[in-house]
């Protein structure tokens, strides 16, 4: 679990950020690939702040802003991806759908369901001249990525040095299981080494924030793996909360101006451009894939690929994930992760997850 710790700041990064805390096979239909490229980002773009200047202007009637926020057609892009359209509630609630993927949209909302899966956006789906509308900015940094990450084949990075950072040490125990006595710095740690010997044999370069039980701050870490130019960052923790909350949840940087999953309203630092945005596409496919892979082998109910600005996703300069694989404080749970075999299991289903987001950037590359 992350949670503040003197000047090692294990929330948001910005006070006004709120309570918040601590994404199958890429969908397209049978479109040519260079057809596909230009429609996209000929869609994508609008003239917002936070716009590429890879992608041209789009058609005025695509696009309109919807409470301040720039804002897309979903069936114009979803068809344009391949995907055909169905309406589950009327005005209400869409499926879109090809042979690979489903996407799943409700108005009002900032979950949808891609392939069945939790995926949190940052601006709220929005009904609009019977259609549904989703913003610029999570078409472009989540769904456009998770649908065809070739889009954004020029930063793709193939992972060779992995950094794992196992949450918290030292005099920081993390998330505490009393009656059982269990320590999150501890099991973390196990976990941090577990999947590490998994990577190593599978011919990564694997480097550890801390392999001992030591406090590391949070700032130290990132500049860690920044040094080490790492292509990937991986922080594992156990969460906690009431005691019938269980299960696992995935977080990834929060995009330039957008809501982390925790901000019922926009913050005053929500506008600052991060180390870590640089890498927003491939941060969702990475995380998409981690949280994939955990709730495809484990069956835990699915807390949802999330968005946060935890300071370990803001200052990395590589894709960046953050797992909390389950809850210490949910006694069931606990009991399951207090096992080496279960936090064996988590280990290889996340690395499962990085074997697939490897093989993405190893097609996204060969274009």
């Amino acid at each position: 679990m992350i949670r503040s710790r003197g000047r090692a700041r294990r929330d948001q990064a910005f006070p006004a950020s709120g309570s918040a805390r601590r994404a199958a096979r890429p969908a397209v239909g049978r479109w040519g690939c260079v057809l596909l490229f230009a429609v996209a980002a000929a869609f994508f773009a609008t003239a917002d702040a936070v716009a590429s200047p890879r992608y041209p202007a789009t058609a005025g009637q695509e696009t309109a802003v919807l409470g301040g926020t720039n804002y897309i057609d979903a069936h114009r892009l979803m068809v344009r991806f391949g995907l055909d359209e169905e309406w589950l509630k009327p005005s209400r609630r869409a499926k879109f759908s090809s042979a690979w993927t489903t996407v799943e949209l409700e108005a009002d909302s900032r979950e949808i369901l891609f392939n069945g899966l939790r995926v949190f956006l940052g601006d709220g789906v929005m009904l609009h001249h019977g259609h549904l509308w989703i913003s610029r900015v999570d078409a472009e940094k989540i769904i456009g990525p998770l649908l065809k990450p070739a889009l954004h084949a020029d930063t793709a990075r193939r992972p060779q040095v992995i950094v794992i950072d196992a949450g918290h040490g030292g005099t920081d125990t993390g998330t505490r299981n009393t009656k059982l006595k269990l320590d999150e710095k501890d099991h973390a740690l196990d976990l941090a080494k577990q999947l590490g010997g998994i990577l190593s044999r599978e011919g990564y370069r694997v480097l550890y924030t801390r392999e001992d039980d030591r406090f590391i701050p949070l700032e130290d870490r990132a500049a860690f793996s920044n040094r080490a130019k790492a292509d990937l960052f991986v922080s594992v923790h156990f969460n906690a909360a009431v005691p019938e909350v269980h299960g696992i949840e995935t977080y990834i940087l929060t995009p330039q101006y957008q809501r982390s999953t925790g901000q019922a309203k926009r913050g005053d630092g929500d506008g600052e451009v991060l180390p870590g945005h640089r890498a927003d596409p491939w941060n969702a496919v990475l995380g998409y894939q981690i949280h994939r892979q955990l709730v495809r082998e484990l069956e835990p109910v699915d807390r949802g690929l999330k968005r946060a600005r935890f300071l370990v996703l803001r200052e990395v300069e590589c894709p960046a994930v953050l797992v909390e694989a389950g809850y210490l404080s949910n006694e069931a749970e606990a009991r399951k992760i207090a096992t080496p075999a279960y936090r064996s299991r988590i280990a290889q289903a996340i690395a499962h997850g990085i074997a697939t987001y490897a093989s993405q950037v190893a097609t996204a590359r060969k274009g």
